[in-house]
């Protein structure tokens, strides 16, 4: 688990390089999926609103001792949607920020990556970037699994994705963000940093008069 760890920090991590992130980590453990790197997780309806409250958006700081950890939803697939004339793999991001109130935010982009020394892998420019935003909501259809409806993304089923609880889309042809990723399958799991989606920190946020 020490290294499935160390994978996923690595990970978020470069999902948001330029993006004003930082030390981000994982959210919630769980037991590792035996096959693939997504498995089906068996949700009652009763549980459906808790388990994807999961993923809301989280930016309340603990002024007390100057913490703070916000939270979101990001890939943890690998999904190339080009390639340089130079080889190096163009890659999707997806980053998405989920409010109580069934709004949303996010974005798209996509990023350069090139392997460096001792297989450390670079963003070497990030391109097509397009802002995200819609409406959410927790549904129960009768005789089916509850989903995560989102708004460009369809409706996404529950799934331990690399050993994390996270939830799993598969995009429609109609509203695509890239062509290539039409009908492709993606997972999501949160993660936290202590940097805001817009580069605010815990001493930032504690100065505002009634932080709590």
């Amino acid at each position: 688990m020490k290294s499935l760890a160390l994978t996923l920090v690595a990970l978020a991590t470069l999902a948001t390089i330029g993006c004003g992130k930082k030390d981000e980590t994982p959210v919630q453990a769980a037991q590792p999926c035996t096959q693939g790197t997504a498995c089906k997780v068996v949700l009652k309806a009763e549980d459906a609103k808790p388990y994807f409250s999961k993923f809301l958006y989280n930016e309340k700081a603990v002024c007390a001792d100057k913490t703070l950890k916000f939270s979101w939803l990001t890939m943890t697939d690998r999904l190339v949607v080009a390639k340089t004339t130079d080889g190096d793999d163009i890659l999707a991001d997806i980053q998405l920020f989920l409010t109580d109130d069934g709004n949303y935010t996010g974005f798209y982009q996509e990023k350069t990556v090139k392997r460096g020394e001792e297989g450390v892998t670079l963003v070497t420019a990030i391109n097509n970037k397009k802002d995200l935003k819609g409406t959410w909501s927790v549904q129960t259809p009768k005789d089916q699994d509850p989903q995560l409806a989102i708004d460009g993304f369809g409706s996404g089923l529950a799934v331990n994705s690399r050993g994390w609880p996270g939830v799993q889309f598969t995009l429609p042809k109609d509203e695509q963000i890239n062509p290539t990723l039409a009908e492709k399958s993606i997972s999501f799991i949160a993660v936290r940093s202590n940097t805001s989606k817009d580069g605010k920190t815990a001493d930032q946020a504690c100065t505002v008069a009634g932080a709590q």
